[in-house]
């Protein structure tokens, strides 16, 4: 039996800004609900994908479901839908001298409108997903699981083709829509940002899984906060907690002058061979890590011994801790300001007992009261300096560090 035709015509306007080309229509809400789908094809990583989305669609998509039952005088503004796997297609209509008794159109302005008016063709097989409306999309879908009657309101739609070469730019897109809509956490900045590099980094870190013994999909946590659960007895660091290392470390290991400062490597998208130059570079720095620390390497085994067996109140390590590894990513970068190499400074550290369960560290990174860790970066990063004979970053953290040992 021949399968029925799902291409569907929808009247557009034809538009541009800048280089870009887009298309201004309209979708009910059975169309939105039934065609848009979740960014799941953006990355590679199921589990980054899937994350994102849940940084997107929170307690929002539930009032917009509310909303949308409850007020007879509903309104939303546009849509903005990429299109993937498919570019939408359009032909214009032909406009005559005189449209209806009322208005007569000359040549020039005909010409225009005919540029403008058509009609935006999708085959059916696309797939198609919110760039920005994200949280009116769930909320949609919501609304109709329970009042189908809904489904014949109509929504303004403005849609965004690509190739699969431009998906990035479509993702810079959904950043920028997003990021001016309203300030976001970090947890969304790293979810979405095209133009944080150490965003683009953390994500790419996870899609590429670049180095073989450190499964991402295993042994990062996605949480919205760098914090790994207490029940999450797997992870050995969290997405948030990658971004905020490679921060910490920033720009170690790049000789001088080769990338921006840390400032605008976050704030302006890096040129491509900084993003590369950066990303090797915290590759090496991971590499060290799990060459050099046998429970990093006996847990990425995955021969059933889990990472939380280092996080234990009798076997706590540093570097199990995401703010442990912040500490010690940072107390690498001040070495390597004062004269180490970038590899020099993490094997010294290495070196040093980093069992955090231990007196040494005792209401430094430790609570042994609570037998809990503690979030106090700076007095880390200090007592890692103290065990190899270097000053702390600053006077008064040098002072704060002796007060603490001293029982101050």
């Amino acid at each position: 039996m021949r399968e029925p035709d799902k291409r569907r015509f929808f009247p557009a306007l034809r538009c541009k800004m800048g280089e870009r080309i887009y298309y201004s229509t309209f979708m009910t809400l059975r169309d939105v609900s039934e065609w848009i789908q979740p960014n799941e094809e953006i990355h590679n990583s199921k589990k980054l994908s899937q994350w994102i989305q849940r940084q997107l669609q929170d307690e929002h998509a539930e009032s917009i479901a509310r909303y949308l039952t409850n007020n007879s005088e509903r309104f939303f503004s546009a849509i903005v839908v990429g299109v993937y796997e498919g570019e939408p297609s359009w032909v214009s209509l032909s406009i005559g001298e005189h449209i209806g008794s009322r208005i007569t159109i000359d040549e020039s302005s005909s010409t225009q409108l005919e540029k403008s008016l058509g009609l935006l063709s999708l085959r059916g097989d696309e797939r198609l997903f919110a760039i920005d409306g994200q949280h009116r999309v769930a909320g949609i879908k919501r609304a109709l699981e329970t009042n189908p009657e809904l489904g014949d309101d109509e929504v303004s739609a403005i849609f965004v083709g690509h190739s699969n070469s431009q998906i990035e730019k479509t993702r810079r897109l959904f950043t920028v829509l997003n990021k001016k809509a309203k300030r976001i956490g970090e947890s969304n900045r790293v979810a979405i940002d095209e133009d944080d590099g150490a965003a683009i980094i953390a994500r790419r870190f996870i899609d590429e899984n670049p180095i073989p013994d450190f499964d991402c999909e295993k042994f990062v946590a996605f949480n919205p906060t760098a914090a790994i659960h207490a029940s999450d007895s797997r992870s050995i660091t969290s997405i948030v907690a990658l971004y905020q290392v490679l921060l910490d470390l920033y720009p170690c290991g790049i000789p001088d002058g080769e990338i921006p400062a840390k400032i605008d490597f976050r704030d302006s998208r890096p040129e491509d061979n900084h993003i590369d130059l950066v990303f090797q570079s915290y590759v090496h720095f991971w590499s060290i890590l799990i060459k050099n620390v046998p429970e990093l390497a006996a847990v990425l085994a995955d021969n059933g011994i889990d990472a939380g067996k280092y996080r234990a109140p009798d076997s706590s390590h540093l570097l199990f801790r995401p703010i442990g590894q912040r500490a010690f990513a940072s107390t690498v970068n001040l070495l390597t300001e004062r004269g180490a190499t970038f590899t020099d400074a993490v094997l010294r550290l290495l070196a040093q007992d980093l069992w955090i369960h231990k007196p040494a560290w005792h209401h430094i990174a430790w609570n042994p009261q609570e037998e809990k860790i503690m979030s106090g970066k700076q007095l880390i990063e200090a007592q890692l300096l103290a065990q190899i004979g270097e000053p702390a970053r600053s006077e008064k953290a040098g002072e704060r560090l002796q007060q603490v040992k001293s029982g101050g």
